[in-house]
């Protein structure tokens, strides 16, 4: 098992890193509806059964949602940037 550190890491890089596709899909969504709740909900299960397998404390808890909505953010901007982009060009997505 890696020590503390590395397994937060890896946690943290798990967390953003799944949610930044899904971010994506949830910038198409309008707020508040059952897409968007979809999507902004689905890694949670991971993330708490990650932290149930975990041999770190309580605080990853934190530090993993963190993860969330940064993930999230990003893919959202990741999204605005590309539909931009395409607009400038001339090409809708």
């Amino acid at each position: 098992m890696p020590d503390g550190g590395v397994a937060t890491f890896f946690y943290l890089f798990i967390a953003s890193g799944a949610n930044i596709p899904l971010g994506y899909m949830r910038r198409g969504q309008k707020a508040f509806t059952f897409g968007w709740f979809y999507y902004s909900l689905l890694s949670l299960p991971v993330i708490l059964y990650l932290q149930a397998k975990s041999p770190l404390e309580t605080g990853f808890t934190v530090l993993a949602m963190m993860g969330v909505v940064t993930g999230q953010l990003l893919g959202g901007l990741i999204k605005t940037l590309t539909k931009r982009k395409s607009a400038d060009n001339g090409y809708e997505i």
